[in-house]
C-alpha cells in the first residue's frame, strides 16, 4: 500500500504547478483512500462490511488509472512512467478479492 501511495507521490511532484490543486491533488487523495478504505472495512463488524469497503477500494483504484491516463495525455507523464502507474496499481488490484479487484481493460483505447 504504502508503494502505491509513494509512487504516485513521487511523480506527481514534477507535475505542472497549476495541476497541484487538481489532478495533482485528487490523485493523492485517491491513492489514500485505497488503504484507508481497506483499513476502515477490516474494522467493521461483518464480511459483507469489510467487502464493500473492498468494493469502494477497487472502485479508487479504477479512478487512479483514469487520472493517470489524463496525467499523460496532458503531458504530466510519459508512456513509460504511466505503464510504470499501471503496474502499481494492477498488483494493488490483484491483491483485492476477484469481485472488487476487476478493472476493466482496454479503456484507454481512444
Amino acid at each position: 500500500m504504502t508503494h502505491l501511495r509513494s509512487h504516485h507521490r513521487v511523480l506527481s511532484q514534477r507535475f505542472p504547478k497549476s495541476e497541484v490543486f487538481g489532478l495533482v491533488s485528487q490523485m493523492r487523495r485517491t491513492a489514500v483512500s485505497v488503504p484507508s478504505n481497506i483499513a476502515e472495512g477490516a474494522a467493521r463488524n461483518s464480511t459483507e462490511e469489510f467487502l464493500r469497503f473492498l468494493n469502494v477500494s477497487g472502485g479508487s483504484l479504477s479512478e487512479l488509472d483514469t487520472q493517470v491516463e489524463i496525467a499523460m495525455r496532458l503531458g504530466c507523464i510519459s508512456s513509460k512512467q504511466k505503464e510504470e502507474l499501471d503496474g502499481t496499481t494492477d498488483s494493488m488490484a490483484g491483491k483485492l478479492p476477484t469481485s472488487s479487484g476487476n478493472r476493466r481493460k482496454g479503456c484507454d483505447d481512444g
